[in-house]
């Protein structure tokens, strides 16, 4: 069983639980003192699927499920994956069984259909994904395969399909092309272009400048346009979706929550059901309000891309899952020329613009956000105006009905 490790911050003795859940930690058995977490973990609803990010965040504050209210329990990070998703209970695939894991997993030199796997190159909470050569072709791939194999339930099975539906309908050079899709010996796969780079968050570590990164995006946003001119919206996206090949071009990848906005009944998504990586979430997103999840969405998700590789930060966080939500849905982003030199008030006002709450003030279509972005990388002024700082104060206080009551 899975134990959570902790250690007392009166006398440094350690213990561990087996299970722990916020707010009802148990005093230190040496001292009697107060425990603290000694490595991150992971603050989860189990019934709920919602579950936080890495943290070390005080296990003693009581923190509810923003679902149900239920105190979130405690998890070793290994156990949980970075990307949430909330969907009404249904029965979840356990991947961590030792049988399922050798039906899903492949070896050097195996064939899986007219594929010959070559190693495995990346490991998701929902598929692997392997370089693997199509001798017919005498070419190289990426083939994803449905990590739990035969044993998947239908949602992950739709969520996969979906994956591959979503990307296959596009075809733009930013985008990555979906070859095949299929079944084999009941294990459902589909391969891709194989993209020889990194993700997009590596690159300033790399020393890209920002206005090569910009530069970016800015391609990510004709991407975009074309995907949500064929009626799919990313839901999804951030810096671990977009891969740099070694050209500098960029590559929009997982579409596994993709929405269709066109009509197809088969992307429908359900009401109350969140989806996405909570930082990057808009706020609508975070609210869980499906019907208005539209292109603007993805809008937002590149305000909040661009607002990391300008300052190095994301513009909301928080200990929990939960904390990160609230302050995505009620709190003003801290202006980003604050944080970083680099950023003038025309780029500052352009990615503030992305990140409005109300989706009708933010950019109308991700070519408006590019038209802005090439107009700031050639030094033209940008449509994008700065909001004054008095009226993000007072949307701060409109919020918080109880500090407004104060007032």
């Amino acid at each position: 069983m899975p134990t959570i490790p902790f250690v007392c911050q009166s006398c440094s003795a350690r213990q561990v639980l087996d299970q722990a859940v916020s707010g009802a930690i148990p005093p230190c058995q040496a001292c009697g003192g107060r425990l603290k977490l000694a490595e991150p973990v992971v603050f989860a609803c189990v019934p709920c699927n919602l579950r936080s990010k890495p943290t070390k965040a005080d296990p003693a504050q009581a923190r509810p499920c923003p679902k149900c209210g239920a105190p979130f329990s405690l998890a070793p990070v290994a156990a949980m994956a970075e990307t949430m998703r909330t969907e009404p209970p249904q029965a979840e695939a356990v991947f961590e069984d030792a049988s399922v894991g050798r039906q899903s997993g492949l070896q050097a030199g195996d064939r899986f259909g007219r594929y010959v796997i070559e190693r495995e190159l990346a490991r998701g909470g929902m598929g692997i994904v392997y370089i693997a050569a199509e001798p017919a072709l005498k070419r190289k791939v990426a083939l994803k395969v449905l990590i739990a194999g035969d044993g998947a339930d239908t949602d992950s099975i739709r969520r996969f399909v979906r994956e591959a539906r979503a990307a296959g309908q596009l075809r733009h050079p930013a985008i990555i092309a979906v070859h095949d899709a299929g079944e084999v010996d009941g294990r459902h796969y589909f391969t891709m272009d194989l993209v020889d780079g990194r993700e997009l968050g590596q690159l300033t570590a790399e020393g890209v400048s920002l206005r090569e990164q910009v530069a970016i995006v800015r391609t990510v946003c004709d991407a975009l346009q074309h995907a949500h001119e064929h009626g799919i919206v990313h839901r999804d996206l951030k810096p671990a979706n977009i891969m740099v090949d070694r050209g500098g071009r960029p590559v929009v990848m997982d579409f596994g929550l993709a929405k269709d906005v066109s009509g197809n009944a088969s992307f429908r998504s359900l009401s109350g059901m969140v989806a996405g990586t909570p930082a990057y979430m808009s706020p609508e997103q975070a609210k869980g309000l499906a019907s208005e999840v539209d292109h603007r969405t993805d809008v937002y998700a590149c305000g909040v891309i661009l607002y990391e590789l300008a300052t190095g930060r994301r513009p909301f966080g928080g200990n929990t899952l939960f904390d990160t939500i609230r302050a995505v849905v009620s709190d003003e982003p801290q202006p980003p020329a604050k944080l970083s030199v680099e950023v003038d008030a025309a780029l500052e006002a352009v990615i503030l613009r992305c990140l409005e709450k109300d989706k009708a003030a933010r950019y109308a279509s991700a070519r408006e956000l590019g038209d802005d972005l090439g107009r700031w990388l050639d030094g033209h002024p940008v449509q994008a105006r700065p909001v004054p700082q008095a009226v993000r104060a007072w949307r701060n206080v409109r919020r918080r009905p109880a500090l407004l009551a104060g007032l």
